[in-house]
């Protein structure tokens, strides 16, 4: 299912270091390169809308202060159909029509995209972290040009993987729901190369 100890002996392969068995192998600087480029893999991988971690129609209540907070894995969130102006502080809401964080009423039909831990995501995704974590610490620690293209064939395959089973999981009419529409056509890359995530 490939694990993240998977995924951090993968990117050592590629740079030529020895695998490890535990993730706690703190002196190792490789190690610590390819578990931080992960989990800033992880994130920027799921700032967008993806099957996986799209939460549709939420609720979100007040606390006993009547302010409202978002859970800590919200990476993004749509508001606009909750019937009050807002818009997100850190992990809680301001409530632009009163310019405080009281609110009067729980907020309904939320759009939640969080960013899941790496045990529960997908073995797609799984795969898309860890090529795209590979470049990033390929590129900063060795530069090899000619494994960076390797690896970055190997990420835009995983890419496709991931992108048609988002496909398959979101098989609506996209024309109806410009929410659905963003999640089926995926993300936005920018720069020349559409596979590298993040950099």
């Amino acid at each position: 299912m490939l694990t993240e100890l998977e995924a951090v002996n993968a990117i050592l392969r590629n740079l030529g270091t020895a695998a490890v068995t535990s993730l706690d192998t703190v002196s190792n600087p490789d190690v610590q390169a390819a578990i931080s480029s992960l989990n800033d893999k992880r994130v920027a991988v799921q700032s967008q809308a993806w099957w996986f971690n799209t939460q549709e129609n939420v609720t979100l209540a007040r606390n006993l202060v009547d302010e409202i907070a978002i859970p800590s894995t919200t990476v993004t969130l749509d508001t606009s159909k909750c019937g009050t102006d807002v818009v997100q502080h850190g992990l809680r809401l301001f409530n632009r029509e009163t310019n405080s964080y009281k609110f009067d009423k729980n907020l309904t039909d939320i759009w939640l995209v969080t960013a899941l831990p790496w045990d529960d995501l997908p073995y797609s995704v799984r795969e898309v972290v860890k090529f795209s974590a590979m470049i990033q610490v390929q590129s900063d620690l060795e530069g090899d040009g000619e494994k960076l293209a390797q690896v970055e064939g190997q990420l835009q395959g995983a890419f496709l993987t991931m992108k048609r089973e988002h496909v398959r999981n979101r098989g609506v009419n996209a024309f109806k729901n410009p929410r659905t529409a963003l999640m089926l056509n995926g993300p936005r890359w920018g720069g020349r190369n559409p596979y590298r995530i993040g950099g």
